[in-house]
């Protein structure tokens, strides 16, 4: 009885102390997931472009410099600091992950080395720096979350911005609602359209629409109450992007989602109907064709709120072509032309135009600008061939598919009249992240060893 009994003692306390052992666990496991939410939120606040260059533009009574202040900065490499460290954990797959996108890869390289030809040396690299500092964030998080998780966080995010925005605008208009930036330039352009906690319509419109996106594709994995929710944060981002007044953003979300519907729809469907499809695609691009040249042009553009020259992009875009032909093969350096510490970009765009244009209103002539053709070329090749892949994933669920679709086309939409690609601003990193998810993907099912994402974040 006595051996009996200390048996029973000691199996008693071995499981109370492996209760409190899992106890603990559980504590610890919670706070790490609170804090890479927080870290993502964090990110997704920074890197959008959110409140910190508003509060400079208020405070300098004038438009924001194209250089990032001093603690603005120190924000982005405190985030590229920690996403650093985070990828230590990964280190075995980070040169896999890299790999499967060379094109994209080398790029980003050849943003650091614009250094040695650009017009504005230190400008180049600090800015080179700041960019390659969200391409860390972006990397953590395609290697700490799954795409549901991912899809429904930055939903929740761009739904709160949502939110704050149209408190901004209600309560404090003379920070959510434009004003001409007050002294301005933009004097009267843009007077009463609301901004919401970013520094241009513009970018409030980018990041509604990106919101939408999410929101949307977040609906497909949502049990029947967060489908409410989700289709709220649709609603509530649809109305703060049109009041935006961005045709563009109130165009390219929408559109988006029925060029994905068709892109998906051509991974999944049978020959004879992508025949059937594609006919129609052509008949009805004739039919648009000779729409626009039987002199309705003007009548949409007007309906469409917009002029014959695109709200000033064309005379935009003849000063930068001209400037592209004097620099065509490795460009200006990175982030450099569009500087306000000297007046190149004036002496371009100043014959057509009355005011200064903060950059080229097209990301792709942006890059061009940047890094000239080898930059442009590298871009192209990872772009269409992040399309290819697309393409191939048919073994994939078709909800996340739809998803890389849509952020696909909205990315190629926005480009042609902002410039969005490899600056600052929430449909960037969004892209990068899931560019860098789908490698992750490729790497992880070929059996590469890494550290697999803990279970609560994927």
């Amino acid at each position: 009885m006595r051996v009996v009994e200390i048996v029973l003692r000691y199996n008693s306390a071995r499981i109370v102390k492996l209760a409190n052992t899992q106890e603990n666990e559980a504590f610890v496991v919670n706070w790490n997931k609170i804090g890479i939410i927080f870290f993502l939120f964090a990110s997704v606040f920074i890197f959008s472009g959110a409140l910190f260059p508003l509060i400079k533009s208020i405070q300098s009574q004038g438009l924001p410099s194209d250089t990032q202040d001093l603690q603005h900065a120190c924000l982005f490499l405190a985030l590229g600091g920690v996403g650093s460290i985070y990828l230590l954990r990964s280190i075995r797959v980070l040169p896999t992950v890299l790999l499967q996108v060379k094109s994209l890869t080398l790029f980003f390289i050849l943003t650091l080395s614009s250094t040695m030809w650009s017009v504005l040396p230190l400008t180049s690299f600090a800015n080179a720096v700041l960019g390659l500092c969200l391409v860390v964030v972006a990397l953590v998080f395609a290697f700490t979350y799954t795409n549901e998780h991912f899809i429904k966080l930055i939903a929740l995010i761009f739904g709160a911005f949502a939110i704050v925005s149209i408190l901004m605008a209600l309560f404090i208009p003379s920070v959510g609602i434009m004003d001409g930036f007050r002294e301005g330039i933009y004097k009267g352009t843009h007077e009463g359209l609301w901004r919401g906690i970013f520094v241009h319509k513009n970018i409030l419109a980018e990041a509604m629409a990106v919101g939408i996106l999410c929101s949307f594709s977040a609906i497909f994995y949502a049990t029947k109450l967060e489908k409410i929710g989700y289709g709220g944060i649709v609603i509530a981002c649809s109305g703060v992007l049109v009041l935006s007044g961005s045709m563009t953003g109130i165009l390219a979300p929408f559109l988006a989602i029925i060029l994905a519907a068709f892109s998906l729809f051509f991974l999944q469907a049978r020959f004879a109907k992508k025949l059937l499809v594609t006919g129609f695609l052509f008949l009805s691009t004739a039919v648009i064709g000779a729409f626009l040249n039987s002199n309705h042009v003007d009548m949409i553009l007007n309906l469409l709120g917009k002029n014959s020259t695109l709200t000033d992009r064309l005379p935009i875009w003849s000063g930068v072509i001209d400037a592209i032909h004097d620099r065509p093969f490795l460009g200006y350096g990175y982030e450099s032309f569009w500087s306000r510490s000297h007046d190149l970009a004036s002496s371009y765009t100043g014959n057509y135009l009355t005011w200064i244009a903060p950059h080229a209103h097209n990301s792709f002539l942006d890059v061009m600008l940047a890094l000239g053709l080898v930059g442009f070329t590298l871009f192209l090749f990872h772009y269409l061939g992040q399309f290819a892949t697309l393409m191939k994933t048919s073994a994939r669920p078709a909800k996340e598919v739809f998803f890389f679709f849509t952020i696909w086309w909205a990315l190629l939409l926005f480009s042609l009249t902002e410039s969005v690609v490899a600056r600052e601003g929430s449909l960037w990193f969004v892209y990068l992240c899931i560019t860098f998810r789908i490698a992750h993907h490729h790497a992880e099912t070929h059996g590469t060893p890494h550290r697999r994402p803990n279970a609560l974040t994927g």
